[in-house]
């Protein structure tokens, strides 16, 4: 599989305009039939390797759900590099655009084999009120209101 085929996060469905989305949510969702013959870049070991692209998206303009969450990676090779990697989730309000509540943390990872790679496995969180669950956080967040459970 060569570079000719690698996919672009804008051509995942090309029907779909990113550069355009205003007030809209984009769900991307796995579907091994979506772009045969078409790859993505991966690492393994710290070397690229193509794997075929099982991406796809859809526009929602008509939800129902009122919050959604968001995780994106933070720091970028240069961080990695030293061992460390960041993250930041995000809980938003969908109908409003509002965020709710933002949650950011780093980790870090001693450097194996005399410095050649980094292993994530044994990752420490720098700030030790961060290593909760991530849907601990969520709840913490959004407490439902007038909730009642009937167990019949």
């Amino acid at each position: 599989m060569g570079i000719k085929n690698k996919l672009s996060v804008k051509s995942i469905n090309e029907k779909i305009d990113f550069t355009k989305l205003e007030n809209q949510l984009v769900r991307f969702y796995r579907d091994v039939g979506a772009h045969p013959g078409k790859t993505e870049t991966s690492y393994l070991e710290n070397r690229a390797i193509q794997i075929p692209s099982i991406t796809n998206a859809t526009v929602i303009e008509n939800f129902k759900a009122q919050y959604g969450y968001t995780w994106r990676g933070l720091g970028g090779a240069a961080l990695r590099e030293s061992g460390i990697a960041g993250g930041e989730q995000v809980v938003v309000n969908l109908k409003t655009g509002g965020v709710l509540a933002v949650r950011r943390s780093f980790v870090f990872s001693d450097l194996r084999s005399g410095g050649s790679s980094v292993w994530w496995m044994s990752a420490e969180h720098c700030k030790k009120e961060l290593t909760d669950q991530t849907h601990l956080f969520i709840k913490r967040v959004l407490k439902p209101i007038n909730f009642s459970y009937n167990s019949n």
